[in-house]
Order: C-alpha cells, then structure tokens, then sequence
C-alpha cells in the first residue's frame, strides 16, 4: 500500500498557475483518496503520512512559493478552499485527515518538528493538529518560543484554535494570549501617527474577539476600549484571504423599470451606479 501510496502521489511540473500536479490525474487522486481514505489510514498510518510530508518537502526545496495560503487556504476542511482538486491541497488534507485520526500521543513529536520547519505549511498543520487534539497537544502551543501571532502566514490556524478552545484555557493561558495580542508586531511603523492609534486598535480587537467566549472581563474591557478608538465593524477577523460567492441580481432597479427607460437614460443610470457589495476579499 505504501509504494502504491508513493505511484499515486508523484507529481510532475505543469505550466499552470500551480506548476506541480499529480502524475494521476488531479480528479481520480483526489476520488481515490476520498473513497479509500478511511482504509489507507487503518493500514498505513503515520507511515501514509510521512510519504506526503516529504513530497511537500521535495517541490518546497525547488520552490518555496508553493503550498502557500493561494492554493491552501485553510487547513480544515472548508469550503473557503477554492482549490480542492488541485494536487497541493490534496497532499495537505490527506495528511491532515491523518493527523486527525491518530492518537495524538503518537504525534507529539511530529508536530513539534513540523512548528519548527522553516516553511508556514507545515507550521499551519502543526497548529491546526493542536487545535484539533487540543485536550492532549495544548501544551505544546502554550511552551512555544515565540509570538504565533507575529506570523502572518499562521493568522487562520492561530484564529481557530484560540476561538475554539478559548473555554478551556485557564487563567495564566488566557494572559499569555492578551500578551501575545498586545505585543505582537503589527508593521505599523510606516503609518501616519495620526492613524497608527485606529489601525493598531483594530488590529488588536480583532484578535481579542477569537477569545471574547471566555467571558473573562480583563478582556472584555480591553475589547471596549479598542473599540472607542475604532469602532468599525469586524468581518472574518481569522481569516487571510475570504472568499464569497454572488448569485442573482444586486441591482436596485427591477427590470421593469429599466427597460422603460430610454437609451440616453439607462446610459446615464449605469454611468452613476455603483455596484456595492458584490464581493468581499480580506486580507
């Protein structure tokens, strides 16, 4: 099963935007190891794993702009991932649904290898892994030696489990997340001083609101005051990219209305309208 594992995951350079894809056709690996997952798993294990893991390796070490949030935009399973066909997204969620069905006391060392890689893909399924088996892996994301939230590249995975799992945190945990939230670097140097004040006051309420569900009243009076200094409103805070779907119309004119209308008219009606809202992208 392993070799087979190893026939079916080979890739080969492509000419499109992706530039590696599966020598099995992008469809029939992604139905092979939907319909064979469960069976794959019983038998091969973290072995099925470790043979993913190091194909990622391998096309990361000729190029390290693959795997990135584009083409993997969550780690869950999501339907913000547009690309679920594609043979990046295959590798990370069959390693994923691995992980997930492992004991985790079998992954700990694996996941605290993976924190520690240089490139984000394996740190994003590190801390979702976490986030997953939180009751027995929170230890590890609680002794790391360093700010997840100074990597950009984690702001989903991080999001998710702090939201998650913010009712389980004792007291010193939920300090240490106000600590990472506070001191993070925001990159807002390059800022006016005039706006820096708002831009840093967002920016810190949208990571208070992933533990807002702990009820802790520190941190409900800090989420209110960075609110006076920016009220504006909060969308997918936990999120890189976020995409959204449009179908029907959007137009607040009917169809009646329009085609009454003469040429010179409905000219100078779609010369000062302004779609509003059709589709929303967070970065």
């Amino acid at each position: 099963m392993l070799k087979l594992l190893e026939v079916i995951f080979n890739y080969e350079k492509s000419d499109d935007f992706y530039k590696y894809s599966s020598l099995v056709e992008n469809y029939w690996l992604r139905k092979a190891i939907f319909e064979y997952k469960t069976e794959i798993i019983d038998l091969c294990g973290m072995d099925a794993a470790k043979i993913i893991l190091h194909k990622i390796e391998d096309i990361i070490s000729e190029d390290d702009t693959q795997f990135r949030t584009a083409s993997v935009t969550t780690i869950e399973n999501s339907d913000q991932n547009i690309n679920k066909e594609k043979y990046a997204y295959q590798c990370v969620s069959f390693v994923r649904d691995i992980f997930e069905a492992t004991d985790p006391e079998v992954l700990n060392q694996t996941i605290l290898e993976l924190l520690y890689k240089s490139h984000p893909i394996f740190r994003r399924i590190a801390i979702h892994t976490i986030s997953y088996h939180y009751n027995s892996l929170h230890k590890i994301f609680w002794a790391l030696n360093f700010n997840p939230i100074d990597d950009y590249s984690l702001k989903h995975e991080v999001y998710e489990l702090l939201s998650k799992n913010c009712l389980s945190f004792s007291r010193s945990e939920l300090n240490m997340a106000v600590n990472w939230i506070e001191s993070a670097d925001y990159h807002a140097d390059d800022l006016q001083l005039s706006s820096r004040d708002e831009y840093l006051a967002y920016k810190k309420k949208c990571w208070l609101s992933s533990i807002q569900e702990a009820n802790n009243p520190d941190i409900t009076s800090l989420y209110l005051k960075y609110d006076k200094i920016n009220p504006e409103g909060i969308s997918y805070p936990g999120d890189i990219i976020h995409f959204e779907s449009f179908e029907g119309s959007i137009s607040p004119i009917s169809e009646s209305e329009l085609l009454a209308k003469s040429n010179n008219e409905i000219a100078e009606y779609l010369s000062e309208f302004r779609e509003k809202n059709r589709s929303k992208n967070s970065f």
